[in-house]
């Protein structure tokens, strides 16, 4: 049986989730999706605790990333990170984790600024998955650990 796009897109959430319970890191599935989060992630640091919203977008293959809006994004907090994963059948996934600011960046380089494309699109190509190579998904403990330690200090 063919999967619905509604069940590809959990299937594609529930993936990403997985992939971060591996990487040792406390995820929370949202119960309901009406604010464009998928999950919560918690980091606990030194006496505290942060939380970051996450949003999931899962592409098989490199199609054109679209419906992330400049106006949802714009309304998120400053902890809100946007997961990208690249689906492969041939070669390894690519996983993504993008800042709020830096999407916002992305779409002011692809379409001017408080442009958004047609669909609310997201330009990330090739030059764009080498820049952030060093966000890809294995990636965002060390980060959760920058972020956490540039606060404290």
């Amino acid at each position: 049986m063919a999967l619905t796009r509604l069940r590809e897109g959990k299937y594609k959430e529930l993936l990403v989730i997985s992939k971060l319970i591996a990487l040792g890191l406390d995820v929370y599935p949202a119960a309901v999706d009406d604010q464009g989060i998928d999950c919560v992630l918690r980091a606990p640091h030194g006496d505290g605790v942060d939380y970051y919203d996450l949003q999931v977008k899962g592409y098989r293959g490199y199609n054109r990333v679209v419906g992330v809006d400049r106006s949802s994004v714009t309304g998120k907090p400053e902890n809100y990170l946007l997961i990208l994963a690249f689906l492969h059948q041939e070669r390894p996934d690519e996983i993504f984790f993008v800042t709020r600011a830096q999407v916002l960046d992305l779409k002011d380089r692809a379409f001017g600024p408080g442009g958004d494309g047609a669909w609310g699109d997201l330009v990330f190509n090739r030059p764009e998955r080498e820049e952030f190579s060093k966000q890809m998904i294995g990636h965002l403990p060390s980060f959760l650990c920058a972020k956490a330690r540039n606060r404290e200090a």
